[in-house]
């Protein structure tokens, strides 16, 4: 018996974000399945299906650049 979730990670920045990537890890070394996907204008079928799919969804934003 699988006790492990499908997890879902989305980001919206330009590239992937290391700690994203190091998330999924640490998500499927403790037994789930992470996939990580980026939001992309146009591509909104693909991240629904996907989203459908997901026991959990994670929206990771964009680094947001303090104003000085």
């Amino acid at each position: 018996m699988n006790t492990g979730r499908n997890i879902l990670v989305l980001y919206s920045s330009n590239d992937e974000p290391i700690v994203v990537r190091q998330l999924a890890e640490a998500i499927t070394r403790l037994g789930s399945t992470a996939v990580v996907c980026k939001m992309c204008a146009g591509q909104y079928d693909n991240i629904l299906d996907a989203v459908a799919i997901a026991d959990t969804v994670i929206h990771w934003p964009p680094d947001q650049k303090k104003l000085s």
